[in-house]
Parts: C-alpha cells; sequence; structure tokens
C-alpha cells in the first residue's frame, strides 16, 4: 500500500550503518529476529549484542519487540524490557541492543490507532495432539518443524520443571549421552525457533498469559504455561 508515492509499511532504520546489515529492513507479516546470529533478519555486530538478541513480530496491525533472553538486554526509548514479554512499538521508536544507546529507530509512515484489546485465554492454553503430531496453541495450530515438535512434547510433558539439556538432546535425535554434546549447538537453535514460534501466536496476549521456554544456565530448560484460572494478575 503506499499513499502519495510512499510505501506505508513499517521498517526498521539503522542508526549506526556499520555494525548493522541492512541499513534498512522492511518490516512485514513474518517475525524479524535481529542479533549476531546467521539466522537473524537484522545482523548487529557489536559487542553486548546476542546472537538472538530480540524479535520484531506483527499481529493484526500491531508492531511489538520482545527481548530473548539476550546477555546485556534489549532496551525502548531508553528503557530496558523485560525478557520474553512483547512491548508494543511506535513510531519513531529507538530501540536500543546490549545498552541503551540507540541502534535502531522504528518508523510507521502509517501508524495505527490504539492497541487492541487484548483476546480472551482459552480454557487449556496449550495441548498436543499426539494423532496429528502437533500442538495447538491458544486455539491455533502451531506449523512446527518434526524436530521442533519433538522437543516442544518434551518439555510439555515435564512443563513447568527443569529439563537437562542432554535429556532434551536424546528426546529429539535419540543418542547416547556421549553423542549427545556434540549436538549442544543444533538444541540452542532449536530452542530458540521454537520461542519465535510461541511469540508469533502470542504477540496480544497479556505477559502473564504467554506460554514461554526458560533457560536455566548450564541445567536446561522449563516450559512455563500458566494456570488458565491466575488471570492477569
Amino acid at each position: 500500500m503506499t499513499k502519495d508515492g510512499e510505501s506505508l509499511t513499517p521498517y526498521l532504520v539503522a542508526l549506526d550503518a556499520h555494525p548493522i546489515q541492512p541499513a534498512s529492513y522492511i518490516l512485514s507479516h513474518d517475525p524479524c529476529l535481529i542479533g549476531r546470529g546467521s539466522c537473524c533478519a537484522v545482523r548487529v555486530q557489536r559487542d553486548g549484542v546476542s546472537r538472538q538478541h530480540a524479535i520484531i513480530s506483527r499481529c493484526l496491525d500491531v508492531y511489538q519487540i520482545a527481548d530473548q533472553q539476550s546477555s546485556f538486554g534489549t532496551f525502548l526509548n531508553g528503557e530496558r524490557l523485560a525478557p520474553l514479554t512483547s512491548y508494543r512499538l511506535s513510531g519513531n521508536a529507538l530501540i536500543g541492543l546490549g545498552s541503551p544507546v540507540p541502534l535502531l529507530r522504528f518508523c510507521d509512515p502509517d501508524p495505527t490507532g490504539p492497541p487492541h484489546s487484548l483476546p480472551p485465554m482459552p480454557a487449556v492454553p496449550l495441548s498436543e495432539d499426539i494423532s496429528r503430531q502437533c500442538f495447538i496453541l491458544h486455539g491455533a495450530t502451531l506449523d512446527l518443524p518434526f524436530s521442533a515438535y519433538l522437543l516442544l512434547s518434551y518439555l510439555y510433558k515435564h512443563r513447568d520443571a527443569i529439563c537437562r539439556t542432554a535429556d532434551c538432546v536424546r528426546a529429539v535425535w535419540e543418542i547416547d549421552t556421549q553423542s549427545a554434546d556434540e549436538l549442544v549447538d543444533r538444541l540452542y537453535r532449536l530452542i530458540s525457533e521454537l520461542r519465535v514460534a510461541l511469540e508469533a501466536h502470542q504477540a496480544l496476549l497479556h505477559p502473564n498469559q504467554r506460554i514461554r521456554i526458560v533457560s536455566h544456565r548450564r541445567r536446561g530448560y522449563t516450559l512455563v504455561v500458566p494456570d488458565p484460572e491466575s488471570g492477569d494478575a
């Protein structure tokens, strides 16, 4: 869509072009991962920036940003964001990665109106359909690669408990403990992909309603599933 020959699609602009590629990035319905990693849509080669640092996602006409448990934090207009929690982006919002100093600007040529009300939460936020080998998240089917499905299935069976890294590896690839160490990096990438998928389906939910994967340094991961009866408190 255009207005007077100009695109109305929101985009990101690098404020320090040297360590950021591309210098300008047009956002779409697909999540935009930001960080040092090769899988990121916007790559930032700068000290203090994690491999998968933050993600921008869209739900309806609302764009939001969430820190992906980065080492030194994500900042929006100078304020540090809580990890794995989505914050709405407004026109000319300044984004800092690893420090409050802004590295990116969010530009919206056609600003949206007031935020949408949060959608109601289904009685069962996450369920597994074993016959179809898929998960239903807040009433919608999660489209996952089979390896990601296996990992989520294992985390779901042990939800709200710490799942050891080696056990997660064996649940996906069915290998012995000695070989499991070689797949830790692949597991890390798989966890990141799952987080992106979960976040994309929950952008407009209250933070207390979101299902998330929490990392425990050198220990493993926990799938946190909120209690539907707890409300937004």
